[in-house]
Order: C-alpha cells, then sequence, then structure tokens
C-alpha cells in the first residue's frame, strides 16, 4: 500500500447565490490525500499536488520535521495544521476589518487631514 500525507482544504456547495455573495451554501473541509512519490533524509516529495506545487510536473516536496508543514503524515496533525490555518486567518482578516473600519471613520470626519497641514 502506498504511503500518503493529508491537507485539510476549505469547501464549499454553492446553492442560489445573488450578486452580493449572499445565499445557500454549505461550508465543510475537505480532506486531500496525496501520495508520497519519494523519500529524503529532510522530506517527502508528493506526487499529484495540482495547484499546489507551482511545478509544470505536479510534485511538491514537503519538510518532515518543520513546524509549518504543507501537508501532514496523520489525519489528526492535517486536521491541527488546519485549525491553525484558519485561526490565523481569523486573526489576519479582523486586523484587516479593524484598519477598514478605522479608514472608514477617517472618510466621514467633518475635517479632513493631512500629514502636511499644520
Amino acid at each position: 500500500m502506498p504511503k500518503v500525507w493529508y491537507r485539510y482544504e476549505n469547501g464549499r456547495v454553492e446553492g442560489e447565490i445573488n450578486l452580493m455573495g449572499e445565499g445557500p451554501s454549505r461550508a465543510f473541509a475537505y480532506l486531500h490525500t496525496f501520495e508520497v512519490e519519494k523519500e529524503t533524509p529532510k522530506g517527502v516529495w508528493l506526487k499529484n499536488a495540482w495547484g499546489y506545487s507551482g511545478r509544470a510536473d505536479g510534485r511538491r516536496f514537503v519538510l518532515r520535521d518543520s513546524y509549518k508543514q504543507w501537508a501532514c503524515q496523520t489525519i489528526e496533525a492535517a486536521r491541527n495544521s488546519y485549525r491553525r490555518r484558519r485561526k490565523s486567518q481569523i486573526k489576519l482578516l479582523e486586523a484587516q476589518l479593524k484598519t477598514a473600519q478605522t479608514f472608514a471613520a477617517a472618510t466621514f470626519e467633518d475635517k479632513p487631514y493631512s500629514v502636511f497641514s499644520e
């Protein structure tokens, strides 16, 4: 049986969506499996990673002992990696939202502000 590594990605089933992107949809985490093509002392070459590798042959190298692994040796490790990535994404998007809200509030103030004005 070939050795495989795992990676969870976002999945979404769309229903009828309006122009604002709102509507019924179902979000889920999709488990990808990648067959190991070759093992090295530092990592593994995964095959059939089309769309993820940036290589014409569809292969991707993954470090074995890295903290931030692109794919993992077990399903549980892949699930934990997915959760960490989503938590990081939430923090980043919350910071971007706060910045956007700050600039939107500044836009609606009565007097304009310039760093060059006295």
